[in-house]
């Protein structure tokens, strides 16, 4: 499973996400001129303080994404 983490920029965030059998992290850090590419990723985790006016303007990579039959998480 391929998942897309959110970096929000909040220190030691990485450490939390411990890749394991079957499971790949790829982080994702947003930035003024974000465009992120999701369709290597199999989920998106957006944790507590992801901004959500540059998710709003990720909404067709991450539609794209789920059309596909993966997964957003926001917690």
């Amino acid at each position: 499973m391929r998942i897309a983490l959110i970096d929000n920029g909040v220190a030691g965030l990485g450490d939390y996400y411990a890749a394991g059998p079957g499971i790949e992290y790829r982080r994702e850090r947003i930035t003024a001129r974000w465009r992120p590419d999701f369709s290597a990723d199999d989920v998106i985790l957006a944790p507590n303080g992801t901004d959500h006016v540059a998710l709003y303007g990720a909404r067709d990579a991450v539609h794209a994404l789920l059309a596909r039959g993966g997964v957003v998480l926001c917690f």
